[in-house]
């Protein structure tokens, strides 16, 4: 039994520089940012972050449970 409803896709997106490099760039001009600007922290990437999380929690509950479906919702 396949719990899919649409089958998972690959896609590739070409960039200059690795997305690791682009995250450490990113979190830098941030930083930066706040550091010599007075910037305030950018309140998009905690709850980036925190969904983040939750989905490789799932993931991991999932795989520990024998691969069952599992609920995102109320996390």
């Amino acid at each position: 039994m396949n719990p899919w409803v649409n089958r998972p896709s690959e896609h590739t997106v070409k960039t200059e520089i690795p997305q690791e490099a682009c995250m450490v760039r990113e979190f830098a001009r941030l930083v930066g940012e706040i550091k010599n600007k007075g910037a305030k922290p950018d309140g998009f990437w905690p709850n980036i972050s925190r969904k983040t999380q939750l989905v490789v929690d799932a993931i991991k509950e999932s795989v520990d449970k024998n691969y069952q479906q599992i609920s995102l919702f109320g996390r």
